[in-house]
């Protein structure tokens, strides 16, 4: 018998309570903490999804106009909603130049046949941007 060898048996049943004992600590701690953070998360999603639905709906509508914020309320802060902010400028930009074509031509101000072509290029960028239905976002 070797010197290591003696007592193994205790040894390894202590180990293995030791760790036993650890992760039922890590595994109590994670719990804790999920029920801390899980409802801090979730009002901040919330609150980025009662901004974004209202967009989605108003851009279905082919409202472009800038969202008016209502005094005292505190607009949440996140890429998404900075990405389709941009987006919705963008789109009323070409909203915009659509517009002012159509009223040029009414007008009899433009070459027809020139801006024709720029014309169907917006459009169809317009058509293709408006593709995706409000219905297609999950709740």
């Amino acid at each position: 018998m070797s010197i290591i060898a003696e007592g193994g048996d205790e040894l390894l049943l202590r180990l293995l309570t030791e760790i036993g004992l650890a992760l039922c600590g890590m595994l109590a701690a994670s719990f804790g903490m999920l029920r801390v953070v899980h409802p801090i998360g979730s009002r901040y999603v919330g609150a980025v999804l009662g901004q974004f639905r209202p967009e989605l709906r108003r851009m279905q509508e082919l409202d472009l106009r800038p969202l008016l914020v209502a005094a005292g309320e505190r607009p949440v802060y996140h890429d998404t909603l900075n990405l389709m902010e941009r987006w919705r400028r963008l789109e009323h930009r070409r909203f915009e130049r659509v517009r002012s074509l159509a009223a040029e031509a009414r007008a009899g101000t433009i070459d027809l046949v020139t801006h024709a072509l720029a014309m169907r290029d917006i459009l169809w960028q317009i058509q293709e941007t408006v593709a995706v239905s409000i219905d297609d976002v999950p709740d």
